[in-house]
């Protein structure tokens, strides 16, 4: 009989369960004849030098995914609930402790008859997501959505697709011939000692940016539903610096993995397109050139900004999709931190293997491709930072507090615009860290509650 299972939890780490390291399920609250709840779903994800893996997913009472081995799926198909623990681990040859492990798992996860999904207290997220903070706004009518659906034939037809690349291209190409005088509106609309700028393109920049940004989500969210999926929420999400509109999808799986990765691709692709859309307006007008210019710049740098794969943004989800490792950052976050601790020596190499045991060779280069790209993304993010406060002229506006509090210094209507942005984004800075705070105070007190179990 098998004394080791495979599954798959909320990290995505596969957990190998050896029978003398193996803790104690709660028998206690375990049913004698344990029955899978039958509206369970179970599809077949992948197959790799560990053997087969499928999808267990159940809509209610809460959406709920379990990745599972082949060995837990064979369990699993016994729990009718007219066979005992000791019946089931003798028809699916693993021993009684493996099988009591799994099916208290799969009790806290809501797929056994009787029981709720409970709140997640043996698997820790290994980072909180940084200076992150979410506002659910609203969920999208059918008829929004469909109104947006013509959008997948970007992705699904080869014509269409031809005029896009086309068109972004010779976005790009305008782009590139004026990309001086483009940063130099940049640069001048940080400078609140001049005032040539006209106010009235900051305030309809502003409205511009979270209007595209607001289409950016519609549009991962109508190709989504056009495929099957219904559980769509848009919000705001305040992260870093910005609050920016986002979308999810609390019924992913429902979707297929080809159909759900065009979903993924849309947002980026409405973004490449309107920043195409700006720079050919700024190349062929003479109208509003300094606003074609503020959202061309915007929108192509914030493509960079998300194809960056070490935050949790589309080109992340495309890469995860690509590699079919769910969590992929947070297993990387884990590989980099053993990493860093095998360098400094606090523990050993072999450890390290048997750390890395648990993933296949496309997931171990998964994660070191992504742990590779973890540091230069911060980098990228410190010098954007430094950017942003050098030569924006973030830190003189906020030291000019006082004066334009207390009407010491001469107010013009741009000085007015910047220093309000300037204090907005400090304080979406200021809710980023308290949400961060928030979920690292939750996550030490599950860690102690799992240290007390333990």
């Amino acid at each position: 009989m098998s004394n080791r299972i495979l599954i798959r939890s909320k990290n995505d780490s596969v957990i190998i369960v050896e029978k003398q390291e193996m803790k104690s399920a709660n028998v206690e609250t375990l049913d004698s004849k344990p029955r899978f709840r039958r509206e369970v779903v179970i599809e077949f994800y992948k197959e790799d030098e560990r053997g087969l893996f499928y999808v267990a997913k159940i809509e209610h009472p809460s959406p709920q995914y379990v990745k599972i081995h082949e060995t837990a799926k064979k369990a699993i198909e016994c729990m009718d609930g007219t066979k005992t623990i000791e019946e089931i681990s003798e028809i699916s040859k693993l021993e009684k402790e493996a099988l009591e492990y799994l099916i208290e798992h799969l009790r806290k996860r809501g797929f056994i008859e009787g029981y709720d999904p409970q709140p997640d207290t043996e698997e820790i997220e290994t980072i909180p997501d940084t200076a992150s903070f979410r506002i659910k706004l609203f969920t999208p009518s059918s008829w929004v959505l469909k109104r947006f659906s013509w959008m997948r034939y970007v992705v699904s037809n080869k014509w269409v697709g031809l005029l896009y690349f086309l068109f972004v291209v010779a976005g790009i190409i305008a782009f590139s011939k004026n990309i001086n005088q483009i940063i130099g509106v940049m640069l001048a609309l940080g400078r609140y000692t001049e005032t040539y700028f006209p106010i009235q393109y900051l305030v309809i920049s502003l409205v511009l940016l979270y209007l595209v940004e607001l289409v950016h989500e519609i549009a991962h969210a109508s190709v989504y539903s056009y495929y099957g999926g219904k559980k769509v929420e848009i919000g705001l999400e305040f992260h870093f610096l910005i609050g920016f509109f986002y979308a999810k999808f609390d019924d992913a799986y429902s979707v297929p993995r080809k159909e759900r990765a065009k979903a993924i691709a849309m947002g980026p692709l409405t973004s490449i397109f309107f920043a195409s859309l700006f720079s050919i307006l700024y190349s062929t007008t003479t109208v509003a050139r300094d606003l074609w210019a503020i959202q061309a710049f915007f929108w192509y740098f914030s493509t960079v900004m998300i194809s960056l794969p070490t935050i949790k943004t589309d080109s992340y989800y495309l890469l995860q999709e690509f590699f079919r490792f769910p969590y992929l950052l947070e297993n990387s976050w884990e590989n980099l931190r053993k990493l860093v601790l095998v360098l400094f020596r606090k523990i050993k190499w072999k450890e390290y293997q048997e750390f890395l045991s648990q993933y296949s060779r496309s997931e171990k280069r998964a994660m070191f491709l992504l742990s590779f790209l973890i540091p230069l993304g911060f980098t990228f993010q410190i010098v954007l930072g430094f950017f942003l406060l050098v030569y924006l002229y973030v830190v003189d506006l906020m030291l000019m507090t006082p004066e334009i509090v207390f009407r010491r210094a001469q107010l013009t209507p741009k000085l007015l615009v910047l220093w309000l942005s300037t204090i907005w984004a400090f304080f979406l800075l200021v809710v980023g860290i308290m949400g961060t705070a928030k979920k690292a105070v939750k996550r030490r007190i599950t860690i102690k509650k799992v240290g007390k179990e333990l």
